[in-house]
């Protein structure tokens, strides 16, 4: 292979891999996700090169990894009574696939993150400015935002529809002061799937801002999607942010410079007042409905059996657990979902298995609340297969098992030996979609979980 030829393969080789990347992380709401496969080959090429050198062990491990998932799996389908879907099988073997892809190529993403980034504003830039050229509505009621400061009340209704609302007003003058000025796009289908990525990218540029000299027009990139995330808010966003920043801040502070250290909590005190003074930001964390109405519903036991007995004691600890507050639907899926989790530790302490989310939803809210008094049977309809967020989804799936996962995360973010700049990028993927995501694959969740993996591993080797 000429000089020439081989400059041209390792472009090609560099585009395929940022395509791959980009579209797991940032293109999921266009179903793009699976252009990671395109990567396959050279993937391939690596096992070939492993066994040519007799390295067997991680091709072992990852395969016993993904052996054990259909094991776990297939235990509880026979057990539960459950079939095992289509798309249970192929994304099984989808993340044996992302296990390869992030061991053979870890260095190879990791310094492409800022191509990714770069790209990621541009995206998002042009679809914006898109849907503002094309007048594409948007729901106009959201946590933080542009709030309405430029209209009254019949201007709203004249106008408002025809600019900003995605839906009817309908006349009802309570709604007036909770509207925001925004926009539709084209990259996200919901402002909380634009919230499950952006405070990675957020934070990792503000990090590189403090420590390194930028061209003027990456500046302008990033301050226009940063006036476009302020304006396409969301509680997912926000609640990120926050929470990222405070761990890295936390957990991270003799690391980091002073400037960043003053960004970091900059940050957090303007997200504490935009709650604070946030009509909707507050109702989908918490309103006056006491949550004990849906806790009450739990079953109570209609003899003296000692099986009976011993579900009363789970009824009673769980109720005094979940004597907190719920609002909106959101908040009301999302405190369900956390209740299941719970339930489910109790029910199946070493989980229902990879992707049975679903299965294990309709089984614990047929046993434990679908009939009950004063259950809201409409919350049970929602976020049914991916329970709000990937924290009460890896709970229920794996148990016990799952908080081992968390566990790791924990060491992940003690350790003073792994690059401070890859925990500013990876972590909050991690952070925002544990409280609220939308399953392994969308947002690139199982991705970033091994890419911390590595970053742990080579911990020794790149500690910046």
């Amino acid at each position: 292979m000429t000089q020439i030829n081989k400059i041209k393969f390792l472009k090609i080789r560099e585009f395929l891999l940022l395509l791959s990347v980009t579209s797991f992380i940032v293109l999921f709401d266009f179903n793009m996700r699976w252009l990671i496969l395109i990567y396959s080959p050279y993937v391939f090429l690596k096992i070939v090169d492993d066994f040519k050198y007799k390295n067997f062990k991680v091709f072992f491990i990852i395969i016993t990894f993904v052996f054990l998932l259909f094991i776990h799996l297939g235990i509880n389908n026979y057990i539960y009574n459950f079939e095992i879907s289509k798309k249970q099988f192929i994304s099984t073997f989808v993340i044996g696939y992302i296990a390869f892809f992030t061991y053979y190529f870890y260095y190879d993403i990791i310094n492409s993150k800022k191509n990714l980034i770069y790209i990621f504003f541009i995206l998002f830039i042009l679809s914006s400015l898109i849907g503002i050229f094309n007048l594409k509505l948007d729901n106009p009621t959201f946590c933080g935002g542009l709030k309405n400061i430029f209209f009254s009340a019949s201007d709203i209704y004249n106008i408002g529809t025809q600019y900003f609302f995605k839906y009817e007003l309908g006349g009802s003058e309570d709604k007036i002061d909770r509207i925001n000025l925004s926009f539709g796009e084209y990259l996200f289908k919901e402002n909380s799937h634009l919230g499950m990525i952006a405070p990675s990218f957020i934070l990792f540029f503000l990090y590189t801002h403090t420590n390194e000299k930028l061209y003027s027009i990456k500046f302008f990139l990033f301050y226009i999607f940063l006036l476009l995330c302020f304006i396409k808010s969301s509680t997912t966003l926000l609640l990120g942010l926050f929470v990222s920043s405070l761990v890295i801040l936390i957990f991270q502070y003799k690391r980091l410079n002073k400037k960043f250290i003053t960004i970091l909590i900059f940050l957090a005190l303007i997200i504490s007042i935009i709650f604070i003074n946030d009509k909707e930001c507050k109702k989908r964390v918490y309103y006056q409905d006491n949550f004990k109405k849906i806790v009450n519903s739990y079953p109570s036991p209609i003899d003296n059996s000692t099986e009976a007995l011993e579900l009363n004691k789970k009824d009673n600890f769980l109720s005094k657990f979940f004597n907190v507050y719920s609002g909106n639907i959101s908040s009301k899926v999302f405190w369900y979902n956390l209740k299941l989790s719970i339930f489910s530790i109790y029910e199946n302490p070493l989980g229902w298995g990879f992707q049975n989310y679903s299965n294990a939803h309709e089984y614990l809210s047929n046993k434990y609340f679908r009939n009950k008094k004063n259950f809201d049977t409409v919350i049970i309809q929602f976020n049914n297969k991916d329970g709000s967020n990937n924290l009460n989804k890896i709970i229920v799936e794996f148990g016990i098992f799952g908080i081992f996962v968390y566990f790791f995360i924990i060491i992940y973010i003690l350790s003073s030996k792994v690059s401070i700049s890859e925990k500013i990028f990876l972590l909050p993927f991690i952070i925002t979609q544990s409280l609220r995501g939308g399953g392994y694959f969308n947002a690139g969740f199982i991705l970033i979980i091994f890419l911390i993996f590595m970053s742990y591993i080579n911990r020794n080797e790149s500690n910046k």
